[in-house]
């Protein structure tokens, strides 16, 4: 919203006239507080992205274990006899 339309919206909806100064600094302080929600947000994503990475590393090292343990009992396993 441009700083006219500031003017404009607190003139119809509070009934007060504000300076051109006035609306660019109301424009600023809103555009601050919107960036620093969508930081904020996207900090919260970079986290449960750590978290996700962090947790496929820890499955991927028991499904590896796992698979070495299955190996380990093969190959000292005794050799099948047939009937």
């Amino acid at each position: 919203m441009s700083a006219p339309m500031i003017r404009e919206e607190f003139r119809d909806k509070f009934n007060i006239i504000i300076s051109p100064e006035q609306a660019k600094i109301a424009r600023r302080i809103v555009l601050d507080k919107l960036q620093a929600e969508c930081n904020e947000h996207f900090a919260r994503l970079n986290d449960y992205e750590m978290e996700l990475l962090r947790k496929r590393r820890h499955l991927n090292m028991e499904q590896a274990a796992q698979e070495q343990a299955i190996e380990d009992v093969s190959s000292t396993a005794p050799p099948a006899t047939q009937a």
